[in-house]
């Protein structure tokens, strides 16, 4: 059945005024299919553009739907420190804040309980010997590698080494 352009609503036509399906955004090549739109409307996958990414599936950059095993693969080409994760069905490039890893062979986030770890560390020793260099270690709750505290006068350093996530009294040393 053929219908003018007009009678399509809010979908899109075909260059012969044939109506398009209703996932398709723009114009397509054939009239409702939803695997020859221009754009999809919605998610893109498997050649077909659908309403939202079917079971076992995420969305990943807003337009398409990927197995857990290619956002697996994107962690395999990208950068070292970035490991693509899944959160809110959605492949991601990292957890978001409050969340975090279930664990270390897993993909999916999980809310953190209190404040999330972060691992800071630095080529050798990290040194605080200033507000600045304090400041450029908040939020951090394990430091990999050896930490030198030398604040020689004054007070504020001492306020900003109070300032981190955790207890003075909670610092692990480690040799």
């Amino acid at each position: 059945m053929v219908f003018s352009g007009r009678s399509c609503g809010k979908h899109a036509c075909t260059d012969q005024n044939e109506c398009c399906h209703p996932e398709c955004l723009g114009s397509c090549t054939a009239p409702n299919n939803n695997s020859a739109c221009v754009a999809c409307r919605n998610y893109y996958h498997d050649g077909v553009c659908v309403p939202t990414c079917p079971p076992n599936t995420y969305k990943f950059e807003g337009w398409r739907c990927i197995t857990r095993e290619a956002c697996k693969e994107l962690s395999t080409a990208a950068p070292e420190d970035e490991k693509f994760v899944i959160h809110d069905n959605e492949c991601v490039p990292e957890c978001p804040p409050g969340f975090m890893l279930n664990d270390s062979q897993s993909m999916f986030c999980s809310p953190c309980e209190g404040p999330c770890p972060k691992e800071c560390s630095g080529d050798k020793t990290l040194t605080i010997d200033s507000v600045n260099s304090a400041q450029m270690l908040q939020g951090c709750t394990v430091i990999n590698g050896n930490l030198l505290i030398n604040i020689r006068r004054g007070t504020n350093g001492v306020d900003e080494v109070g300032r981190l996530e955790r207890d003075p009294s909670e610092l692990r040393c480690h040799s």
